[in-house]
Protein backbone atom coordinates (compact mmCIF):
# COMPACT_ATOMS: atom_id res chain seq x y z
CA UNK A 1 0.00 0.00 0.00
CA UNK A 2 1.34 3.48 -1.27
CA UNK A 3 2.24 6.00 1.85
CA UNK A 4 -0.67 8.60 -0.15
CA UNK A 5 -3.23 6.13 0.27
CA UNK A 6 -2.32 5.93 4.25
CA UNK A 7 -2.21 9.68 4.31
CA UNK A 8 -5.80 9.71 2.56
CA UNK A 9 -7.42 7.08 4.61
CA UNK A 10 -6.18 8.39 8.08
CA UNK A 11 -7.66 11.30 8.03
CA UNK A 12 -11.54 9.39 9.16
CA UNK A 13 -9.47 8.34 12.26
CA UNK A 14 -11.35 10.96 15.09
CA UNK A 15 -8.32 11.42 18.22
CA UNK A 16 -10.69 11.45 20.91
CA UNK A 17 -12.21 8.16 20.14
CA UNK A 18 -10.91 5.18 22.29
CA UNK A 19 -11.94 2.18 24.80
CA UNK A 20 -11.51 4.52 27.89
CA UNK A 21 -14.19 6.90 26.67
CA UNK A 22 -16.69 4.74 25.11
CA UNK A 23 -19.60 4.18 27.78
CA UNK A 24 -20.06 0.52 27.94
CA UNK A 25 -22.88 -0.37 30.38
CA UNK A 26 -25.06 -2.99 28.72
CA UNK A 27 -22.78 -3.49 25.62
CA UNK A 28 -19.60 -4.10 27.90
CA UNK A 29 -19.26 -8.04 25.83
CA UNK A 30 -19.31 -6.58 22.53
CA UNK A 31 -16.47 -4.51 23.47
CA UNK A 32 -14.53 -7.02 24.95
CA UNK A 33 -14.62 -8.95 21.82
CA UNK A 34 -13.66 -6.04 19.49
CA UNK A 35 -10.89 -5.34 22.59
CA UNK A 36 -9.59 -8.72 22.10
CA UNK A 37 -9.88 -8.54 18.44
CA UNK A 38 -7.56 -5.36 18.64
CA UNK A 39 -5.33 -7.91 20.49
CA UNK A 40 -4.84 -10.05 18.29
CA UNK A 41 -7.17 -12.59 20.55
CA UNK A 42 -10.32 -14.51 19.72
CA UNK A 43 -11.77 -14.81 16.34
CA UNK A 44 -10.27 -12.94 13.07
CA UNK A 45 -12.94 -11.90 12.04
CA UNK A 46 -15.92 -9.83 13.79
CA UNK A 47 -19.25 -8.10 12.69
CA UNK A 48 -20.61 -5.40 14.43
CA UNK A 49 -24.34 -4.60 13.62
CA UNK A 50 -25.35 -1.35 15.60
CA UNK A 51 -27.91 1.74 14.38
CA UNK A 52 -26.20 5.49 13.82
CA UNK A 53 -25.30 6.72 17.07
CA UNK A 54 -24.81 3.06 19.00
CA UNK A 55 -20.87 3.93 19.25
CA UNK A 56 -20.14 1.41 16.60
CA UNK A 57 -17.77 4.33 14.83
CA UNK A 58 -16.38 4.55 17.85
CA UNK A 59 -15.45 1.49 19.00
CA UNK A 60 -13.64 0.64 15.44
CA UNK A 61 -11.39 3.55 15.71
CA UNK A 62 -11.20 2.57 18.36
CA UNK A 63 -9.71 -0.96 17.97
CA UNK A 64 -7.68 1.23 15.45
CA UNK A 65 -6.11 3.56 18.20
CA UNK A 66 -5.44 0.25 20.43
CA UNK A 67 -3.05 -1.55 17.26
CA UNK A 68 -1.45 2.07 16.97
CA UNK A 69 -0.82 2.45 20.42
CA UNK A 70 1.61 -1.10 20.28
CA UNK A 71 3.06 0.79 17.35
CA UNK A 72 1.11 -1.97 14.99
CA UNK A 73 -0.74 -0.56 11.84
CA UNK A 74 -4.58 -0.63 11.38
CA UNK A 75 -6.89 0.94 8.89
CA UNK A 76 -10.47 2.38 9.25
CA UNK A 77 -12.72 2.80 6.11
CA UNK A 78 -16.07 4.25 6.73
CA UNK A 79 -17.83 3.20 3.35
CA UNK A 80 -20.75 5.62 3.49
CA UNK A 81 -17.79 8.50 2.66
CA UNK A 82 -15.51 6.34 0.60
CA UNK A 83 -18.45 4.72 -1.99
CA UNK A 84 -17.94 7.85 -4.46
CA UNK A 85 -14.43 7.21 -4.83
CA UNK A 86 -13.03 3.98 -6.83
CA UNK A 87 -12.82 0.45 -4.76
CA UNK A 88 -9.08 0.04 -6.22
CA UNK A 89 -8.00 1.71 -2.65
CA UNK A 90 -8.84 -1.21 -1.11
CA UNK A 91 -6.30 -2.97 -3.09
CA UNK A 92 -3.35 -4.02 -1.04
CA UNK A 93 -4.77 -3.33 2.40
CA UNK A 94 -4.30 -6.96 3.35
CA UNK A 95 -0.69 -5.55 3.88
CA UNK A 96 -1.91 -3.65 6.86
CA UNK A 97 -3.44 -6.79 8.60
CA UNK A 98 -6.05 -4.66 10.95
CA UNK A 99 -8.49 -3.86 8.65
CA UNK A 100 -12.39 -1.41 9.94
CA UNK A 101 -14.61 -1.60 7.62
CA UNK A 102 -17.71 0.46 8.62
CA UNK A 103 -21.16 1.12 7.41
CA UNK A 104 -20.59 -1.76 4.93
CA UNK A 105 -24.54 -1.38 4.20
CA UNK A 106 -23.86 1.63 1.95
CA UNK A 107 -22.04 -0.79 -0.88
CA UNK A 108 -25.09 -3.00 -0.71
CA UNK A 109 -25.77 -3.25 -4.76
CA UNK A 110 -22.45 -2.16 -5.87
CA UNK A 111 -21.32 -4.76 -8.31
CA UNK A 112 -17.41 -3.00 -8.03
CA UNK A 113 -17.53 -2.47 -4.25
CA UNK A 114 -18.58 -5.75 -3.15
CA UNK A 115 -16.66 -7.88 -5.70
CA UNK A 116 -13.20 -5.59 -3.67
CA UNK A 117 -14.72 -6.11 0.05
CA UNK A 118 -14.66 -9.69 -1.04
CA UNK A 119 -11.37 -9.96 -2.15
CA UNK A 120 -10.44 -8.24 0.41
CA UNK A 121 -11.56 -10.67 2.71
CA UNK A 122 -9.98 -13.80 0.77
CA UNK A 123 -6.51 -12.11 1.02
CA UNK A 124 -6.72 -10.83 4.75
CA UNK A 125 -7.90 -14.24 5.27
CA UNK A 126 -5.16 -16.14 3.12
CA UNK A 127 -2.01 -13.17 4.36
CA UNK A 128 -3.25 -14.27 8.29
CA UNK A 129 -4.78 -10.84 8.86
CA UNK A 130 -8.30 -9.33 10.77
CA UNK A 131 -10.88 -8.08 9.80
CA UNK A 132 -13.64 -5.77 11.69
CA UNK A 133 -17.04 -4.77 9.71
CA UNK A 134 -19.70 -3.14 10.98
CA UNK A 135 -23.35 -1.76 9.35
CA UNK A 136 -26.77 -0.74 10.84
CA UNK A 137 -27.98 -4.36 10.04
CA UNK A 138 -27.06 -7.94 10.68
CA UNK A 139 -25.55 -9.26 7.10
CA UNK A 140 -28.87 -11.41 5.79
CA UNK A 141 -30.70 -8.18 6.20
CA UNK A 142 -28.96 -6.39 3.79
CA UNK A 143 -29.81 -6.40 0.18
CA UNK A 144 -26.23 -7.53 -1.15
CA UNK A 145 -26.00 -8.32 -5.05
CA UNK A 146 -23.16 -10.82 -4.35
CA UNK A 147 -23.87 -14.19 -2.67
CA UNK A 148 -20.62 -15.08 -1.75
CA UNK A 149 -19.82 -11.59 0.11
CA UNK A 150 -23.53 -11.83 2.09
CA UNK A 151 -22.22 -15.64 3.36
CA UNK A 152 -18.98 -14.53 4.04
CA UNK A 153 -19.95 -11.68 6.25
CA UNK A 154 -22.71 -14.00 8.11
CA UNK A 155 -20.12 -16.27 9.01
CA UNK A 156 -17.87 -13.62 11.37
CA UNK A 157 -18.61 -13.23 15.19
CA UNK A 158 -21.44 -11.33 15.65
CA UNK A 159 -22.01 -9.07 18.05
CA UNK A 160 -25.28 -6.43 18.54
CA UNK A 161 -24.73 -2.94 20.00
CA UNK A 162 -27.80 -2.10 22.51
CA UNK A 163 -28.24 1.73 21.83
CA UNK A 164 -28.43 3.60 25.22
CA UNK A 165 -31.18 5.01 27.26
CA UNK A 166 -31.21 8.54 28.41
CA UNK A 167 -29.72 7.52 32.08
CA UNK A 168 -27.13 5.88 29.83
CA UNK A 169 -26.22 8.98 27.82
CA UNK A 170 -25.89 10.98 30.88
CA UNK A 171 -23.52 8.69 31.97
CA UNK A 172 -21.74 8.55 28.55
CA UNK A 173 -21.47 12.79 28.47
CA UNK A 174 -20.69 13.26 32.23
CA UNK A 175 -17.56 10.05 31.52
CA UNK A 176 -16.43 12.57 28.13
CA UNK A 177 -16.73 15.93 30.04
CA UNK A 178 -14.67 14.59 32.65
CA UNK A 179 -11.96 13.02 29.75
CA UNK A 180 -12.50 16.56 28.84
CA UNK A 181 -11.71 18.07 32.12
CA UNK A 182 -15.12 19.95 33.49
CA UNK A 183 -17.77 18.36 35.40
CA UNK A 184 -21.80 18.35 34.21
CA UNK A 185 -23.96 18.57 36.67
CA UNK A 186 -27.29 16.45 36.69
CA UNK A 187 -29.35 19.46 36.13
CA UNK A 188 -27.01 20.64 33.18
CA UNK A 189 -27.32 17.40 32.02
CA UNK A 190 -31.22 16.96 32.13
CA UNK A 191 -30.91 20.18 30.74
CA UNK A 192 -29.25 19.09 27.46
CA UNK A 193 -30.92 15.38 26.82
CA UNK A 194 -34.58 17.34 27.27
CA UNK A 195 -33.44 19.78 24.17
CA UNK A 196 -30.88 18.34 22.14
CA UNK A 197 -31.38 15.26 19.28
CA UNK A 198 -30.82 12.37 21.71
CA UNK A 199 -28.31 10.50 18.70
CA UNK A 200 -25.24 9.52 20.65
CA UNK A 201 -23.48 11.42 18.24
CA UNK A 202 -25.21 14.76 17.96
CA UNK A 203 -25.13 15.10 21.53
CA UNK A 204 -21.16 14.74 21.69
CA UNK A 205 -21.19 17.53 19.28
CA UNK A 206 -23.58 19.30 21.35
CA UNK A 207 -20.75 18.26 24.29
CA UNK A 208 -17.73 19.23 22.16
CA UNK A 209 -19.56 22.87 21.20
CA UNK A 210 -19.75 23.78 24.95
CA UNK A 211 -16.44 22.56 26.32
CA UNK A 212 -14.88 24.73 23.44
CA UNK A 213 -16.91 27.78 24.40
CA UNK A 214 -16.42 27.38 27.89
CA UNK A 215 -12.45 27.00 27.28
CA UNK A 216 -12.83 30.63 25.19
CA UNK A 217 -15.14 32.39 27.67
CA UNK A 218 -13.82 30.88 30.68
CA UNK A 219 -17.10 30.36 31.85
CA UNK A 220 -18.27 27.09 34.12
CA UNK A 221 -20.71 24.79 32.32
CA UNK A 222 -24.61 25.73 33.70
CA UNK A 223 -27.69 26.15 32.42
CA UNK A 224 -27.97 29.29 31.22
CA UNK A 225 -24.56 29.01 29.86
CA UNK A 226 -25.73 25.69 27.71
CA UNK A 227 -28.75 28.00 27.21
CA UNK A 228 -26.62 30.69 25.69
CA UNK A 229 -24.07 28.55 23.55
CA UNK A 230 -26.64 26.18 22.00
CA UNK A 231 -28.87 29.14 21.84
CA UNK A 232 -32.20 27.08 22.98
Amino acid sequence: MTKPKQEVLSVFLRDEYSFDNFYSGANSPVVHGVKRWANEDGNWFIYLCGQPGSGRSHLLQAACREREAHHQKAIYLPFSELVCLSPDMLVGLEEVGFVCVDDVDAIAGNRAWEEALFHLYNRLLDSGGRLLVAGNAQPSEIDFGIADLQSRLNSAVRYSLQSADDDEKKLLLKLRAQNRGFVLGDEVLQYIIGRANRETSALIEVLEQIDKSSLESKRKVTVPFVRSVMQW
